[in-house]
């Protein structure tokens, strides 16, 4: 999975769209690389990161492991090229 968010008050891990993802990297008011013991994660996962920040008086969160993401985009990019 390239992202999962949540609200901060719920808890509840909701699916996420690249637009999604692109909408809360330009919103957060932070960006941090928590440390996680490496025994909780996937050995594939190099770069990921937590954005934080508020929409409509509510807190969320966004997981974004950057390859996966990056991946997602361009496979993407492939079929609309594909496609066109």
């Amino acid at each position: 999975m390239a992202a999962d968010i949540y609200d901060d008050e719920e808890l509840i891990i909701k699916e996420v769209t690249i637009k999604d993802v692109c909408d809360k990297i330009i919103h957060a008011d932070s960006v941090s690389k928590p440390i996680i013991p490496e025994v909780l994660l996937e050995h594939d996962v190099k770069i990921s990161f937590q954005l934080k920040g508020i929409n409509r008086k509510k807190a969320w969160t966004l997981n974004l492991c950057l390859e996966n993401f990056t991946e997602s985009v361009l496979i993407l990019l492939d079929e609309i090229e594909s496609n066109g």
